[in-house]
């Protein structure tokens, strides 16, 4: 067996993570051609283990004195442009070759023994033979998690975010609109993938903007963007753009429940949360907080973000 195709789980470099060459693009979705994929590169045999006011006046000579009327400003507020959902053509799995039966065999063996080097090797080898093999995806995601290694972290999401594309095409319509949860097997593994991003010690944001390519209902966009615009956050609201991309992360977010028309959710209230801090920290604005509070104090929240929205809307008050 032909050992030296892959490299050691271990032995990778640990400088900029990236994912599995996107090989399934061809293999599994044609028309999923330009949309962002998860992958840039991959080596021959192995993975690396991961945006004045200008007055005017008209003046009017009378014979008393000169009189100017001031124009105000009107500043165009530009609509929030949401991204497309991850809608490929649904395609069932194709059957493996013996030869990657193999493989597997050989990878599911190697990680019942917690060889994980080993186990991501085959589960590889499998992926090459056959790109849209779920159970191949999920293992070598399974196997970069478990090795327990900081710098790979961001290697496993994207691993996890590539399982979740082939989950999409392989599973039944999902209504795009349907309540978080709802999104089959394909939302637990990209909600997997989140878990992993967040905890990776650098490169989150850029790891989370990746998987939010891949979502495939509202909900789940606008959790991935309430992460994505948290991350924002963590690094400095004042640091150059960040306040204005954090706010356009969780405006995009709120967005994309507004567009599920659910009058029981009509907001994503984490977002809301984060937009008032925001509002008050950075723009001494407590009217917007209370404003946006008289809009969802009788929506169904969790008590957590109860507590901490009416803390934000006594600040508000005490702030005017």
């Amino acid at each position: 067996e032909d050992v030296e195709e892959t490299a050691a789980v271990e032995d990778v470099e640990e400088s900029k993570p990236v994912v599995l060459k996107n090989e399934t693009d061809n293999a599994i979705s044609d028309d999923s051609a330009g949309s962002e994929t998860l992958s840039e590169s991959q080596n021959a045999d192995t993975e690396s283990l991961l945006t004045t006011d200008d007055a005017e006046s008209d003046e009017n000579q009378t014979t008393a004195a000169e009189i100017e009327d001031p124009i105000e400003e009107v500043i165009a507020v530009e609509p929030i442009q949401l991204p497309s959902l991850y809608e490929p053509t649904l395609k069932p799995p194709t059957a493996i070759s013996p030869t990657a039966k193999s493989y597997m065999k050989m990878a599911d063996a190697y990680l019942d023994k917690g060889n994980y080097a080993l186990a991501a090797k085959q589960f590889l080898k499998v992926i090459k033979k056959a790109p849209d093999h779920l159970p191949a995806h999920l293992g070598y995601a399974t196997c970069v998690e478990r090795s327990g290694k900081s710098k790979q972290i961001n290697t496993a999401a994207l691993a996890y975010g590539n399982a979740t594309k082939v989950a999409i095409i392989q599973g039944e319509r999902v209504d795009p609109m349907a309540k978080a949860g709802s999104g089959g097997i394909a939302e637990n593994i990209m909600r997997r993938a989140v878990q992993l991003a967040k905890s990776a010690p650098s490169g989150r944001s850029e790891t989370l903007q990746l998987l939010s390519t891949y979502a495939h209902t509202s909900a789940l966009a606008a959790d991935l963007h309430f992460e994505i615009g948290m991350e924002i956050s963590k690094q400095g609201i004042d640091q150059g753009d960040n306040k204005d991309e954090a706010m356009k992360a969780f405006s995009i977010a709120n967005e994309f429940v507004a567009t599920r028309n659910d009058t029981e959710s009509p907001y994503h209230i984490g977002s809301i949360v984060e937009l008032g801090k925001i509002a008050l920290e950075y723009e001494r604005n407590g009217n917007k907080i209370i404003e946006n509070f008289n809009k969802v104090k009788n929506v169904h929240m969790e008590d957590d973000l109860h507590v901490e929205l009416l803390v934000l809307v006594g600040r508000a008050h005490v702030s005017l």
